[in-house]
């Protein structure tokens, strides 16, 4: 409910008095006689009001708006109840004032501009009907829509301006600040976040178990038995030696990338290079552990020890330095295997190679297989950090 006090006299022209419950409006409305008009007292007129609009009223109410360019699927309250407009349907008043019409008015271009009228009505039957009045000036409703409709313009660039200025002004701010820890002072306020540091931790870590999985690579290489363990090393070295030196190189791009790091995140060289390397030390590690997986295989031994023995007598000189024969089966005199080899270095031997051939290839690969799936979960961690730097970036440039 509504209720307006007025007091006429000499000192009342600029001052009405609002109670309304829950609600506060600035509108004059033309005050007339409740009782008899001839015992009320003649009121002085409101010359900047008279100047605007012919008419008892303080003109265009201010804007009390928000910026409508962030916000989706507005849906506008239910009216006051009928009560509220009842100052515009007393019939023993002249109730129609230029406010009411501007009001209406405004109410009419923000519902249309948020798309708000589905019925598609006319700026004139609307207010016709909002207003209780018929007959409204052409003239008049056209000309108070144009002020109307470029004042809300006019706030929107404002609004949208005044946006724009805070935005910059909070990313001047974002941008000046710098960690007291020296090492990230260039990752501005992103390393609040701890983003940087994290990254930084995991790179180091991935440098350390790619110079691990290097080392190991050159120490199985260069320590292999002469005879038969050496050849079969030497093939899987060079495989596992360019893993490690990518890895090696994927985990620099990180730690490079988390010293840089900075709102507003761009996709700089230091980030293209930090994909595409932890990408490809994923794809070469991965490799090398279903390589050298395969290389521990009983299938493959026996298919290299084949081999071997078909194109030297390097088997043989094994066979008499371990005093053992054959691999994967026990070896007699007649034995014609090839893997037996009783034709070029015939033996009594009964025992078989077969365990000590497969643990010695063992203890030299299971390391390379531990270590590559410890740099394929490394590196699968640093993708995630990034996608969280991602995420944090945009959570945060969505609040500036």
């Amino acid at each position: 409910m509504m209720h307006f006090s007025a007091t006429s006299g000499p000192n009342s022209n600029e001052e009405v008095n609002h109670d309304i419950n829950g609600f506060d409006c600035n509108v004059l409305v033309s005050q007339d006689t409740r009782g008899n008009p001839e015992e009320s007292e003649p009121e002085q007129p409101l010359t900047r009001q008279n100047r605007l609009l012919g008419t008892r009223t303080m003109g265009p109410v201010p804007y009390m708006t928000f910026s409508r360019r962030r916000i989706h699927d507005v849906v506008f309250g239910q009216d006051p109840p009928w009560s509220f407009y009842s100052i515009f349907q007393d019939p023993s008043r002249n109730f129609f004032d230029m406010q009411c019409l501007r009001m209406f008015v405004r109410r009419y271009l923000v519902h249309t501009s948020q798309r708000n009228n589905p019925h598609n009505i006319n700026l004139r039957p609307f207010i016709e009907w909002r207003c209780s009045y018929k007959g409204i000036d052409d003239e008049l409703l056209f000309s108070i829509a144009k002020q109307e409709l470029t004042y809300l313009i006019k706030t929107e660039r404002e609004i949208a301006k005044a946006a724009e200025r805070s935005v910059i002004s909070r990313r001047n701010l974002l941008n000046a600040y710098e960690s007291s820890h020296r090492l990230f002072r260039s990752t501005g306020v992103l390393f609040l976040t701890r983003i940087p540091a994290q990254t930084f931790s995991l790179a180091v870590l991935e440098m350390f178990v790619a110079l691990l999985l290097l080392a190991f690579s050159v120490y199985s290489f260069t320590t292999a038995p002469s005879l038969v363990i050496y050849g079969y090393v030497k093939e899987y070295t060079f495989s596992v030696t360019f893993a490690s030196i990518v890895s090696l190189v994927a985990s620099g791009m990180t730690a490079s990338h988390s010293l840089r790091m900075r709102l507003p995140l761009t996709f700089s060289i230091y980030t293209a290079l930090r994909l595409v390397a932890t990408t490809l030390a994923i794809a070469l590690d991965t490799m090398t552990l279903v390589m050298i997986g395969g290389a521990v295989t009983y299938s493959r031994i026996l298919g290299y020890l084949y081999g071997v023995a078909q194109e030297s007598a390097e088997l043989c000189y094994y066979y008499l330095l371990h005093n053992c024969t054959g691999f994967g089966e026990t070896c007699g005199p007649d034995d014609s295997s090839v893997l037996c080899m009783q034709s070029l270095c015939p033996s009594n031997r009964s025992s078989s190679c077969t365990q000590l051939l497969t643990s010695t290839f063992t203890r030299t690969f299971i390391p390379f297989i531990v270590i590559s799936m410890v740099l394929i979960v490394l590196f699968l961690i640093d993708h995630f950090l990034h996608y969280h730097l991602l995420k944090t970036s945009r959570l945060l440039m969505a609040h500036i």
